[in-house]
């Protein structure tokens, strides 16, 4: 039987801290949200917004190379 994927957040450790998940300060991580509930409450932790793929810049055709 095939489990539930458990829901994870990346976060940012304001501080050094050490329990069911230990960090460093400054360190980045994906952190099971059950865990980092309270961390995120009493400020250990800080969200981080998940990073947007860039889109590799479009070529000039050769059309466009002739008009610059």
């Amino acid at each position: 039987m095939a489990q539930a994927e458990e829901a994870v957040m990346k976060v940012k450790a304001t501080t050094s801290f050490a329990g069911q998940v230990c960090m460093a300060e400054g360190e980045v991580r994906d952190v099971p949200e059950d865990i980092a509930a309270p961390l995120l409450d009493c400020g250990y932790l800080e969200a981080v917004e998940p990073e947007q793929k860039k889109r590799p810049a479009k070529k000039k055709s050769a059309k466009d190379k002739t008009e610059d």
